[in-house]
């Protein structure tokens, strides 16, 4: 029991868990974070997914990836969080015929350099041949700008012996609270698409 007057203890309320402010307040009473918010889950990156060894290559089925989608902008919504998405995708940088093999050859390799790379919290989905959406929790835009970079060293690395029909394009797009995973991975596919077609 404390010694201060009633009249003189200060209160605490926390605002209504959809306010935006409820993070704030509710960080205010836990205290400082022990480590910058730029450090957080950093050590969990390069671990990769459980399932990257398999057969699939730690890729979500897309009505999971899909589900992960809808949770995470509930959780952005909510708390205001940091959140981001990336498109990667495979283009053949020559008009020969066998261009679609060439790509379909590189894009099991993009699979395993991209879910060797990621956390197990963060989401790959296989989209169409040569092409991979990420969503990627608790990052900011920086974050993900340096996971992809490690993830297309990785995949160069990994085509450095094949022959060179074929190219990586990617972009990053932030998840703002307003509006959602989808619209940002709309935004980070358009600029993939105009990049691809500027080629």
């Amino acid at each position: 029991m404390t010694n201060v007057p009633r009249s003189k203890r200060t209160r605490f309320a926390l605002p209504a868990h959809d306010d935006h402010r409820a993070v704030e307040a509710i960080d205010a009473l836990l205290g400082p974070r022990a480590e910058p918010d730029a450090a957080i889950h950093v050590e969990e990156r390069g671990r990769g997914r459980a399932g990257a060894t398999s057969t699939f290559g730690g890729l979500d089925p897309r009505l999971a990836f899909l589900d992960a989608v809808r949770r995470e902008d509930e959780r952005v919504r909510r708390y205001r969080r940091p959140a981001a998405v990336a498109v990667l995708a495979l283009i053949a940088s020559n008009g020969g015929t066998g261009r679609g093999q060439e790509v379909e050859r590189a894009s099991w390799q993009l699979v395993e350099a991209t879910t060797g790379t990621v956390r197990e919290t963060d989401r790959v989905s296989r989209v169409a041949a040569g092409r991979l959406h990420l969503l990627m929790p608790e990052t900011r835009t920086r974050q993900a700008e340096r996971v992809i970079e490690r993830i297309r060293d990785e995949w160069e690395a990994r085509m450095a012996s094949a022959p060179g029909g074929v190219r990586l394009l990617c972009a990053v797009a932030a998840v703002p609270p307003g509006d959602g995973v989808t619209t940002a991975l709309e935004r980070a596919d358009g600029v993939v698409t105009a990049r691809a077609a500027g080629e």
